[in-house]
């Protein structure tokens, strides 16, 4: 099996750096290794499939926050379910950076696209310069707690939506979605380019999952718009991407990205490919399903995240399920965890470091608060070297108790959280 997934890993090739390294000992004995080189960097850089900082490897644990700059704003679409209970949004999205802060945590991802239509005309649009003070306020307040962020920008098909495009429109220079969408990245790229509080930029989150999926005829939701400025009803097939479109989306705006900002990294916010990627690709429209086998899967995700795109990104949640189809013991693996942590060894060969930028578990509600599922996915990641580890979600009340915690709801968990963050060095 090992062979076969070096054989997968084998498509996609990464150039070896060649750098000088020293091996030393920590107060508990174990190794770390350090770069020798000039290059200690206020910024995280890669060398081969990890991370550095600051001269040595690093390895971080984050949280989930993705209302973060809106909330802070109190411009939060679901910004309600605060108000109802009598809470402030600033004042809640502080108190989750200050419990971020106490238990270990390095940094932060959110979405940090100007939001749905509705929400762009009562803010982005309507004054750039208070939404670009706000967003300046949430980098200091994160940078004063020492936590640095991963925005992830989502504007793939936010500006063709609100101008009645297709999705496809982000591909065409001269449509308004692209011009939008780059415009977005524009400044929002050459505002921090220079900010070590970035850890690295995100392109979209979770975009593979929507390749090769037919979207005509799938209704619009006039809710997200300003009352009367829905610009259509349906989707067409043109609202489709394909797996190629995609991959076309990631090198087109990481290299604009790269253009603006030698500094920082890219990564793509992917979850993972479908299980059955390749006959969608073969059969879109008219979609006839087959799982992939395991070499085609993961060679699928790897070729999914292409240069120049700098760290690999994967979702995981549910580590003992075996798929809706039980398409994870057709691929010859007892259940996700042996799945993703084959993925993740794969992509360690192919020469990147690997981001899980969401991890988590279902907890119904609050019927099953039971921790560990997600310690055991935090070992897992652990012993396979992943750099970045990002848990969802974090003081996300929208969600009530599906997918989220706070130190006090979760005591288990925050202490885990903590012993890794203090055997990484943070």
């Amino acid at each position: 099996m090992r062979t076969s997934l070096l054989r997968a890993a084998s498509l996609v090739t990464a150039a070896a750096i060649p750098i000088a390294l020293v091996g030393c000992r920590t107060q508990d004995g174990s190794a770390q290794t350090h770069l020798t080189g000039p290059d200690l960097s206020d910024f995280v850089t890669q060398r081969g499939n990890k991370l550095w900082y600051k001269g040595k490897e690093y390895r971080a644990l984050g949280v989930n926050t993705i209302n973060l700059h809106l909330s802070y704003a109190r411009k939060w679409f679901h910004d309600g379910i605060y108000r109802r209970d009598g809470e402030d949004p600033r004042e809640m999205m502080l108190n989750g950076l200050d419990d971020a802060q106490k238990h270990g945590f390095r940094y932060v991802r959110f979405f940090a696209g100007p939001g749905y239509p509705k929400t762009m005309d009562l803010f982005y649009l309507k004054d750039k310069d208070a939404y670009w003070e706000n967003m300046d306020a949430v980098v200091e307040e994160c940078r004063k707690r020492d936590l640095k962020l991963v925005p992830s920008f989502g504007v793939v098909s936010t500006f063709s939506g609100y101008h009645g495009e297709p999705a496809q429109a982000v591909l065409d220079p001269n449509s308004k979605g692209h011009k939008g969408s780059y415009g977005y990245i524009e400044e929002f790229v050459t505002r921090y380019r220079d900010d070590p509080t970035i850890l690295m930029w995100e392109i979209q989150n979770e975009l593979m999952l929507h390749a090769d999926v037919n979207m005509a005829g799938k209704g619009v939701n006039p809710g997200v718009f300003t009352e009367g400025k829905a610009p259509r009803a349906k989707k067409t097939i043109e609202d489709s991407l394909s797996y190629d479109q995609i991959v076309r989306i990631y090198k087109e705006m990481t290299a604009f990205i790269k253009s603006i900002d030698k500094n920082h990294l890219v990564t793509s916010g992917d979850s993972r490919v479908r299980p059955e990627c390749t006959s969608r690709r073969e059969t879109f429209p008219d979609f006839t399903y087959r799982t992939d086998t395991l070499d085609e899967w993961i060679a699928n995700n790897i070729n999914s995240q292409p240069a120049p795109l700098d760290v690999y990104s994967l979702h995981m949640y549910g580590p003992y399920g075996v798929g809706g189809k039980g398409e994870v013991k057709q691929m010859g693996c007892a259940n996700n965890m042996e799945l993703f942590e084959k993925t993740i060894t794969a992509m360690h060969d192919s020469g990147r470091p690997v981001f899980i930028g969401e991890f988590g578990k279902n907890y119904e509600d609050g019927k099953d608060t039971d921790p560990q599922d997600v310690l055991d996915m935090m070992k897992m990641f652990d012993r396979s070297g992943v750099s970045l580890m990002c848990f969802w979600a974090w003081h996300f009340k929208w969600q009530k108790a599906t997918f989220n915690a706070t130190s006090e709801s979760q005591p288990e968990l925050a202490r885990a959280f903590r012993a890794l963050s203090e055997k990484y060095g943070n």
